[in-house]
């Protein structure tokens, strides 16, 4: 931290918009946004085909939970 920059900003703006989000958890909603729309990218990966499924398979992400 010793090359950090000094914020000299007199105007706290950011530091305040921080602070409300302080506690505020959301994991959750956020992973259930992320995995409602998720597919797997198919012209991404390139290899042999069993190679590519393992890797398919690995990277399936859980269905959303039901939200509270």
């Amino acid at each position: 931290m010793s090359n950090a920059q000094i914020n000299t900003d007199r105007n706290l703006r950011l530091q305040y918009l921080a602070g409300l989000s302080l506690n505020n958890y959301q994991e959750t909603k956020i992973l259930n946004e992320i995995t409602r729309t998720y597919q797997f990218p198919e012209n991404l990966f390139v290899g042999a085909g069993a190679r590519v499924r393992l890797l398919e398979e690995r990277l399936k992400i859980r269905k959303p939970a039901a939200a509270p």
